[in-house]
Formats: structure tokens, sequence, C-alpha cells
């Protein structure tokens, strides 16, 4: 990898790996309240949805990967894989154009599966803010109580 590869890597990370986080964190949150309340395994309903990311990104692979469209159909020599192919090209393509949410949904589903799998944000997932949590409070209420006065009638 040269250095001009290592650093546009880089960018990209920066770019995507905060919004890939804020996905997954909730995708993860949200897998394991699920699993919580049914009893369930965390993983097991994890696992299908990475089918989707693994399509994008397989697509995204046939289309950048250098090789041009008459080369992927010279490669094969059945009807079905040339449109397989066709398909995952064209998909390749449009996942291309929307790649800053195609891109942040790969790397965040992913992040959701770790996060799932070492039991992160399990805690809080499923529970809804009360009326009396002081982040839920106006910040009039929060300084009448820090000032000591009584609450409001």
């Amino acid at each position: 990898m040269s250095p001009t590869d290592a650093a546009a890597l880089a960018g990209f990370l920066l770019v995507f790996a905060p919004l890939a986080f804020l996905y997954g964190r909730r995708v993860a949150a949200r897998v394991q309240a699920r699993a919580r309340r049914d009893g369930r395994s965390a993983l097991a309903l994890m696992a299908p949805k990475l089918v989707l990311p693994a399509f994008v990104a397989a697509a995204l692979l046939v289309r950048f990967s250098g090789t041009g469209w008459e080369g992927w159909m010279q490669a094969t020599a059945s009807g079905t894989l040339s449109a397989a192919l066709a398909a995952f090209w064209f998909a390749g393509s449009l996942f291309g154009i929307l790649f800053f949410l195609s891109i942040p949904f790969v790397f965040g589903r992913l992040f959701a599966l770790l996060a799932v799998g070492l039991g992160w944000f399990a805690q809080g997932a499923n529970e809804a803010p009360t009326l009396n949590a002081p982040e839920t409070l106006s910040f009039r209420e929060r300084a009448r109580r820090a000032a000591g006065e009584d609450e409001a009638p």
C-alpha cells in the first residue's frame, strides 16, 4: 500500500466512521433490546441483518474491482451467471452513486455485529426516559431544583 493509498483510506475512514458508529450503535441497542424481550440470542437476531450489507459490499466490489463490464461478461459462459453479474454491476453502480449512504450502512452493520458480540450498548436500550429524569427537564426546572426551590404545583 502506497502512502497515497494509506492517506486516502485514512480520509475515507475519517469521513464515514462517525456515521457508521452512530448507525451501528442504534442497530446494536435495538437488537439487544429485542433479544432481551424475546429471550433469544442477540447474535441469532443479528445474522439476518447482515445479508443486505453483504450484497451491497459484493456489488460494490464487483463494480469497482477494476475489471470492465466486458471483462466480467467474457469470464462467464453461463447466461444465468451473466445475468447475475449484470444485476451486481447495476446494483454496484447504484450503490456507488449513493456511497454516502451505502458505505456507512455496511460499516455500521459490521460495527453493530461487533457491538452485539461484545455486549456493548445493552444497558438502557429498552428503557424510555422518565419525566423526572434530569436530562428530560427544561433548563428552568433544572435551575429551580438546583437552587433548592420547591417544584411548581
